[in-house]
């Protein structure tokens, strides 16, 4: 029974993936997908908190506190998951698929561009509740940018997602039960 259900979401993920990597070729597309791929990389998540800062001070100590917090436990639970699970990168199973940006790191399993989109769109949006939508696109972006590349398979960005939810409601949790 378990068997059967592994092999059906393995044959989704690989068709889904395909079919998303399918779609690049198209100048507009290949370019909106490293725009959004970029934009989940960590390094640039420091400059929106600095800019937070001079803008709303209060509302940049619980998001920077919460998202420190978040990303305290995300970071070692997708190192740990990805040495654990090993799985290959799309670009190495699957004919026909290559790796239009550089992989971070050797493993696919969890998708951590995925998960540290998901902590800055649910702290921003649990501040900023109008942005919300339009934080879960970027990060549903981000996520689909990841298998659109190559170097993700789709049930990574799903599992990215969750644990960057998870991580972001410990990490504001805290921050919440501490400020009582």
């Amino acid at each position: 029974m378990i068997q059967t259900v592994a092999a059906k979401i393995s044959y989704w993920d690989t068709k889904v993936c395909s079919h998303i990597f399918g779609w690049n070729g198209k100048s507009y597309l290949d370019g909106l997908m490293l725009l959004l791929t970029r934009s989940g990389d960590g390094y640039l998540y420091i400059p929106f908190g600095i800019v937070l800062l001079l803008i709303d001070y209060s509302a940049a100590v619980m998001i920077t506190t919460a998202g420190a917090l978040a990303f305290m436990i995300e970071l070692p639970a997708q190192k740990i998951l990805k040495r654990l699970i090993k799985r290959s990168r799309p670009f190495e199973n699957i004919t026909g698929i290559h790796h239009l940006i550089k992989p971070p790191d050797k493993f696919s399993f969890p998708s951590g561009h995925t998960a540290g989109a998901f902590i800055i769109a649910m702290l921003f949006g649990t501040i900023y509740a109008a942005a919300f939508p339009v934080l879960i696109i970027w990060a549903a972006g981000v996520g689909i940018s990841r298998v659109y590349n190559g170097v993700h398979y789709p049930t990574d960005v799903i599992a990215g997602a969750i644990l960057g939810s998870l991580s972001a409601y410990a990490g504001y949790s805290i921050v919440h039960l501490i400020s009582i």
